[in-house]
């Protein structure tokens, strides 16, 4: 093993300040230009020219998420906002290093964010000192992990690369304990997504199938008209959690834990209510509960006329509509839900017989759903905690 500066084991060069939206319309074609952006593999679009061929290493410079490592061996272009890496391939393999240097994006990340500038500067990377094996054992490391890069980029924390040995041992590993469960993971989510389908299916058909034969049992409202909208604290805060730590559920727009963004000592509402977020890039996501709860100043509450409408079944019709709620907010001068989207946003709505019915088919359907969820999230619990006891047996062994 030796110890190297980046800069003394590859060229840094970055991006260009001219590629922007307007340049990829004006010049689209069949390469690639990549940018700090994290979704579409950081895909800013696709032009008809190139600035470099082969393998290289990227490292997004700006953002939340500036640090960003990517291994690519193509024709391709970056914007201004990526640090481009040329390895000198007589002291290291271009994807060895890529797989090292993923394990150090969290160091990046804070270099940026910790800096006077908010990103990274060249001296940030090639003062940056690596540990590396020699070019054989490089080698041998990447035959091992490639086969199973997928589950190295996901599991990278468990992985140790400083010699062909400890690769191949924790990679081993992985591949019998934690792949397993991912794949089980993966199988109730596919038949999740399936009973979600079949419930929109079935609540669509029936209320179609009513409409066109007897339309008098529908009437058309504005939701202002048959609720209540109040919006969330702007008090809750991850601090708020911390200090008041309790049983009860704080609801934000965060899409996972179910939207928990905490648990706290105290309650706002009491009862069955809709949710919809209001802000970030899941706006408009709908959720019913019907418990004690808070929620912060991402959501909107809302409390149903029950003589007009039953609050399950119209939080089923909300759900339909979760993709319009995205759109308005995303679309928007403000970029984010408006009490007047809402409130002014208009139901068709048949009468509370007829809800109570469409209820009784499809409520089996939403148990059989939250049951799945109920198992997968058993997996999850047991998959993180056998990645938890995987890290422990890895500083064990350093």
């Amino acid at each position: 093993m030796e110890i190297y500066k980046l800069g003394q084991i590859l060229n840094l060069e970055k991006g260009k300040s001219k590629y922007n939206a307007k340049y990829v319309s004006q010049n689209i074609g069949i390469y690639n230009l990549y940018s700090s952006k994290t979704k579409d593999q950081g895909i800013f679009g696709k032009i008809n020219s190139y600035d470099f061929n082969g393998e290289y290493i990227l490292i997004t410079t700006h953002g939340a998420y500036a640090g960003t490592v990517k291994y690519v061996n193509e024709k391709f272009s970056t914007t201004s906002n990526c640090f481009i890496l040329k390895v000198d391939e007589n002291i290291a393999k271009t994807k060895f290093l890529s797989y090292l240097l993923l394990l150090q994006e969290k160091t990046f990340n804070d270099m940026a964010i910790g800096s006077a500038y908010g990103y990274l500067k060249n001296y940030n990377i090639n003062d940056f000192e690596v540990n590396l094996p020699n070019l054989k054992t490089q080698s041998a490391i990447i035959k091992i992990i490639e086969p199973k890069e997928d589950l190295f980029f996901r599991h990278k924390n468990l992985v140790r690369i400083d010699s062909e040995e400890n690769t191949k041992k924790d990679l081993s590993i992985l591949i019998k304990i934690i792949e397993p469960l991912e794949k089980q993971i993966n199988a109730f989510d596919e038949l999740i997504l399936s009973e979600q389908k079949s419930l929109q299916h079935y609540l669509n058909y029936f209320l179609n199938k009513l409409a066109s034969i007897n339309p008098s049992i529908f009437k058309n409202y504005k939701l202002g008209q048959i609720l209540n909208l109040e919006k969330g604290k702007s008090k809750y805060n991850a601090k708020y959690v911390s200090q008041n730590i309790g049983i009860y559920n704080l609801y934000s727009s965060k899409t996972r834990d179910q939207g928990i963004f905490g648990k706290i000592n105290s309650y706002d509402f009491n009862g069955e209510y809709i949710l919809i977020t209001t802000h970030g890039a899941y706006a408009g996501t709908v959720k019913y509960v019907n418990e004690k709860f808070s929620t912060t100043s991402n959501c909107f509450i809302l409390k149903v006329n029950e003589n007009i409408v039953k609050t399950k079944f119209l939080s089923y019709l909300l759900l339909l509509q979760e993709k319009t709620f995205n759109d308005m907010a995303i679309g928007s001068a403000y970029g984010y839900l408006k009490n007047y989207n809402i409130n002014d946003f208009e139901v068709n709505l048949p009468n509370l017989k007829i809800q109570s019915a469409i209820l009784g088919i499809i409520e089996p359907l939403h148990k059989k759903i939250n049951l799945l969820k109920q198992k997968k999230k058993l997996l999850e619990k047991r998959s993180i905690y056998c990645q938890n006891h995987l890290i422990k047996e890895k500083i064990k062994d350093e």
